[in-house]
């Protein structure tokens, strides 16, 4: 099991958070804004936010401006991770890595299970980055839908 090397300096990093939603705005984004309080809580800055619908093209350029963000070092996403035919950000972010960390999606489902159970089968998660940026996207099923899918 890893753990955190108490002995190193803490950097904080600039994390930009992208919610993909058709419907969501501001003031109803409880998965972007759970993801903006734990990196605050956890000592990062948030370096942008934003919300784009489930456009492929979309999600890849947004994530392409905050890659050439010298103010954006890691980018967060959430939404659009399902199976339906409007999920693509898991194939916009793949369009935009130089290297995709292949084991990202494994762990995530792994690490869901614990909380989840088999609904974390649903889910879909991928990580990866390039010279100077680190991207992922992961989300789970929300809790409403669980004992309707899984």
């Amino acid at each position: 099991m890893s753990r955190i090397d108490e002995s190193m300096e803490f950097i904080p990093v600039r994390i930009a958070v992208l919610t993909v939603s058709d419907s969501r705005k501001m003031e109803d984004d409880r998965s972007g804004q759970i993801l903006v309080d734990r990196l605050r809580d956890a000592g990062h800055t948030l370096a942008d936010r934003k919300i784009i619908p489930d456009e492929r093209a979309e999600i890849a350029a947004q994530l392409r401006a905050w890659i050439a963000n010298r103010e954006v070092d890691v980018v967060i996403s959430t939404g659009g991770t399902g199976l339906t035919g409007r999920d693509v950000t898991v194939e916009a972010h793949r369009d935009v890595y130089e290297k995709e960390i292949e084991a990202f999606g494994t762990v995530f489902t792994l690490v869901s299970m614990q909380k989840i159970g088999t609904s974390a089968v649903q889910s879909r998660a991928t990580g990866g980055g390039g010279a100077r940026h680190l991207s992922v996207c992961a989300a789970r099923q929300p809790r409403r839908l669980q004992g309707r899918l899984g």
